[in-house]
């Protein structure tokens, strides 16, 4: 059985509390104080000793008859303070400071003491108890006097009789100096100790009993829900002004036993101190209670208690000290905080040992101390990860530079920034303007594709430190002789820069204006035919050409364009058995007439491919390839660099998977194995060898399988030969792969948009792409469908559908791309996928592009809009606006100037007509709610005006699920 020890600081009493109703005559303690001797209590705790009624002393001088120990209360104590003397503890006796009962000889005691006001005597709401009471007289200065004196001779003879203890009650209707002063006097006839009730009492009040002489204080731990996160404040109050005594329940009360036990254990927990009473001994265990308090009270008895949960966790974790408290509140089940696992009601407590402060020299050289520069440049912006990646901009475009810049003390700093090609030597120079907060910015636009580099210079201008101070003090008709000549002298010599601190040089890639703006059609060369049975060629390709021009698209993209394997080749619908006649899938690279440097033997030869680049350059078109490395089994690397592979010990190479999709015509390379050198060499050759057959850029297929550091490298090497090589990432997986990817030096990147449908989802996902930190570096290129994605979205909307997708890829991003067949509204699925039925990789496909029902006008329009208003030229610039109709989107494109916008009102829904109310952004060129803005209709040319904030639209799928409209005000 536990057993309370000896604190090692202060006065931390531990009281084994006798209620009234065991008291009895004092004859009949001994097992009570053998008890409390036996658990380590080092204070028998008692009820008042006067002589009371329910509770109220009515006799100051006479002992409660129940005691037993003599009339006089003097004598009883002196009985009372021997017994416990024979067995090793003090006595801790409870006193009412703040009344008395109404009869008896105490009632004399006046003017210490006063009834209520006679109203409150009759007033039947009052409680009988209070009408049957005196009540201390401080407002009166003699009542107060009085009421001191009183206490003071009282108590003071109780200690000369051995009581040591006084537990003060009433404190809330005592004024703080009234109970110092009584300290004070009872303590310069006896060494008494005074604990104050202080449960109940408000925190202001609590505070002010600080340096009042207090030895001791009590927890509000019964009326704690072990949760609430008032507890911990209070006991920080408590803690500044004595040590904190805890208990189960207030003396007077007991709680049902397993509730006591558990309150106990909290109190033994989180105090210095500790009350028990008899009953809560009599009906629990309390030895548990009494090793998680003596474990504290041994190593840390006075240690602050801070909150490491909050209180809606299911368990309670307190700091005290080096030790971890932990309560699980709920006495019905388990819960557990981190690795701990407490059960129902327990209360735990986990010691950490105790650790070394960690020492060592970590100081900065004192002569490279003293030399540093004082200025501080910091936070530059454009930077990635600072510093960690290159950021991208786009030719002829200014571009923002920004610093906090900064110095100890008040002088005036002066800065510059610093640019040039990386293959100039001299830099060019601007200075900075301050923007308030030691935010610097100045700019500069690039006016060359490739790498560029800046830095910021700043320094003290001591001139302009000078003359800001003669305008204070002249300001404030101070002496400026001394100032004056100091201006004179700077005048006088040529400028220097006073501790002048330099920037590192970074890095910034600039870019054509295609890699941000662009309009990608994808097309399978070989089904550049009108008859399955004879595949297209490149020359029939370029009579594909007008035709694509014609809608408005700016680049050709083609799927791998090189010989395909047939070992394993695929059969149509992905089947794993091709017929005679199958043309195979694309992707499987290579076979013996040649690899990725090689063109597929029926499409042509490269005096085909290099008239066709030329052809298209001439209808304003540029051709994009498909740089996918993975290899069909046939491919001539298997053979010749046989070390590119990893071979499993059976000899074969296992196939391609991209999960839960599976390529059992295809094999991939081993970027880390014995030739992994070699085979970096020779992909990065295969990009060059197309950029010298005149393709600038290339769409990469399933980068983030692939190592990162492949592609830092690989990107770096072509980019710094080509700077105007622009790679598009197809990674459809994790956002931090994608983003990575970005930073490494992709200019765009494919998306989620493909999936982001519902109002919701497309205003969160652009907020994400606008908003956040992604804006430096990662540039979405919205595709609405890919020869590997049939949208769900599309298999079920019909042509309205292919307008919505339409609208939305070419308004919301700079970057959007088509496969062949979405003008047409192509859509039929494999049943449950996301894939096209008989898909064009496996197979050619003849189309007819006029077929009814087709988009090509709304399209062709579309790419024309945005050709004609830059702020279509990006994803930036955009804000969403109210409607009042969940199934439509209404937002506008703006750029910086602001003179106009474009402002698209869209339904969602592609089957039934929508009707909505809407906002326009009135405010944003500061009209009043009444004000008006001129309109024009893109789709159809027709202007209007538009007068009122609020606005209503009807939008039916059968016409144009869309408005378009450019506003501007008046």
């Amino acid at each position: 059985m536990g057993a309370c020890e000896v604190p090692k600081l202060g006065f931390a009493p531990t009281i084994f509390y006798l209620p009234t109703a065991l008291a009895g005559p004092v004859g009949d303690w001994a097992p009570y104080l053998e008890r409390a001797r036996q658990l380590g209590f080092d204070h028998l705790g008692l009820p008042p000793l006067f002589a009371a009624d329910c509770g109220l002393t009515t006799d100051f001088e006479s002992a409660n008859p129940a005691l037993a120990a003599g009339d006089s209360v003097d004598v009883a104590a002196a009985r009372i303070a021997e017994l416990c003397r024979r067995h090793d503890c003090k006595v801790a006796v409870d006193i009412v400071l703040d009344r008395i009962a109404n009869q008896g000889p105490a009632s004399a005691a006046t003017p210490a003491f006063a009834p209520l006001p006679s109203a409150a005597t009759v007033d039947p709401r009052v409680e009988p108890a209070i009408r049957r009471s005196l009540f201390a007289n401080l407002g009166d200065p003699e009542g107060r006097e009085a009421f001191e004196h009183l206490w003071i001779d009282r108590l003071s003879r109780l200690g000369r009789n051995g009581l040591a203890v006084f537990r003060l009650i009433g404190l809330q209707n005592v004024p703080q100096a009234t109970v110092a002063t009584i300290i004070a006097g009872v303590r310069a006839g006896a060494p008494c100790r005074f604990l104050g009730w202080t449960p109940g009492l408000p925190w202001p009040a609590l505070s002010g009993l600080a340096g009042i002489g207090l030895d001791g204080v009590f927890a509000s731990v019964p009326w704690w829900d072990g949760r609430a996160s008032w507890f911990v404040a209070e006991h920080e109050i408590l803690r500044r002004i004595a040590p904190v005594i805890g208990m189960a329940a207030a003396p007077s009360e007991d709680g049902a036993p397993g509730q006591s036990r558990h309150k106990l254990e909290v109190a033994a927990a989180t105090s210095a101190g500790l009350l028990v009473s008899a009953a809560t001994d009599a009906d629990s265990d309390i030895s548990a209670a009494l090793d998680l308090f003596n474990r504290l009270r041994r190593d840390e008895p006075e240690q602050g208690l801070r909150s490491l949960t909050g209180p809606g966790e299911p368990v309670t974790a307190l700091r005290r000290g080096r030790h971890l408290v932990l309560i699980n509140p709920d006495h019905g089940r388990d819960h557990a905080y981190r690795d701990q696992v407490l059960a129902p009601a327990e209360v735990r407590v986990v010691s950490e040992p105790p650790q070394s402060l960690i020492v060592g020299s970590f100081a900065p050289a004192l002569r490279a101390a003293v030399t540093s520069g004082r200025i501080v440049i910091d936070k530059i912006s454009p930077q990635i990860d600072r510093g960690q990646f290159v950021p991208r901009r786009l030719l002829d475009q200014p571009i923002a530079v920004e610093a906090d810049i900064f110095m100890d003390g008040h002088d005036v700093l002066a800065a510059e920034l610093q640019w040039r090609a990386a293959d100039q030597a001299e830099w060019q120079t601007a200075p900075m303007s301050p923007l308030g907060n030691d935010r610097w910015r100045a700019g500069f636009t690039p006016d060359r594709i490739g790498r560029w580099e800046f830095a910021i210079e700043a320094w003290l201008d001591e001139l302009a430190t000078v003359r800001h101070a003669l305008t204070l003090k002249r300001a404030a008709g101070v002496d400026t002789t001394v100032e004056e000549a100091e201006e004179a002298a700077l005048l006088a010599t040529t400028a220097r820069r006073t501790f002048a601190s330099r920037s590192a040089v970074l890095p910034i890639d600039i870019e054509r204006a295609q890699a941000a703006f662009a309009s990608w059609y994808e097309m399978f060369p070989r089904s550049a035919t009108r008859d399955a049975r004879r595949p297209g060629t490149l020359v029939d390709v370029i009579g594909e050409l007008p035709r694509i021009r014609d809608m408005g698209f700016d680049v050709l993209y083609f799927p791998p364009i090189h010989p395909i394997g047939t070992s394993h080749r695929k059969g149509r619908n992905n089947s794993l058995t091709a017929a005679p006649d199958d043309v195979g899938s694309p992707y499987a690279i290579g076979s013996p007439e040649g690899g990725h440097d090689a063109l597929h033997p029926g499409l042509g030869t490269f005096e085909d491919f290099r008239k066709l680049v030329a052809a298209a350059r001439a209808h304003g078109l540029e051709i994009a390839l498909d740089f996918a490395i993975q290899c069909s089994p046939d491919h001539p690397w298997l053979s010749q660099h046989p070390n590119w592979f990893r071979r499993r010990p059976d000899g074969t190479i296992k196939y391609a998977e991209n999960p839960p999709k599976k390529y059992e015509d295809i094999v991939n390379v081993d970027f880390h194995g014995k030739g992994a050198t070699a085979l970096w060499r020779a992909l990065r050759d295969v990009v060059l060898f197309w950029i010298d057959e005149g393709v600038r850029l290339f769409r990469v297929d399933n980068p983030h399988t692939k190592p990162l550091a492949f592609w830092q490298w690989m990107i770096a090497e072509v980019r710094g030969r080509h700077p105007d090589v622009v790679f598009l990432s197809e990674a459809f997986t994790r956002p931090k792969m994608m983003y990575r990817l970005a930073k490494i030096g992709f200019s765009q990147s494919y998306t989620y948009f493909t999936w982001r449908n519902s109002r919701h989802e497309l205003t969160e996902y652009m907020t994400e792409l606008t908003t956040t930190d992604v804006v430096d570096y990662f540039r979405p290129h919205f595709f609405v469908n890919t020869p590997d994605i049939n949208p769900v979205y599309l298999q079920t909307s019909g042509r309205a559908g292919f307008l919505i997708r339409a609208v939305l890829a070419t308004t919301l991003s700079g970057l959007w791309g088509m496969y062949s067949g979405f003008e047409i509204c192509e859509a039929a699925p494999l049943p449950g996928r996301e894939e096209y039925l008989d898909s064009e990789k496996y197979e050619i496909r003849v189309r007819d592009f006029d077929a009814p029902g087709n988009i090509v006008s709304e399209i062709t329009r579309l790419n024309r809009i945005r050709r004609a208003h830059p702020a279509l030229h990006s994803h930036l610039g955009l804000a969403f606006y109210n409607a009042d109709n969940g199934q439509v989107l209404v937002y506008g494109k703006a750029l910086p100037s602001h003179e106009d916008m474009i402002f698209a009102v869209v339904s969602l829904d592609p089957h039934n007509a929508q009707e909505v109310g809407f906002e326009i952004p009135l405010w944003e060129w500061r009209l009043p709610d009444n004000g008006a803005l001129e309109a024009e209709d893109l789709m159809t040319g027709r202007r209007f005006t538009l007068t009122g904030k609020h606005q209503h639209l009807r939008l039916d799928p059968s016409a144009l699920p869309f408005a378009l409209w450019r506003i501007w005000p008046q």
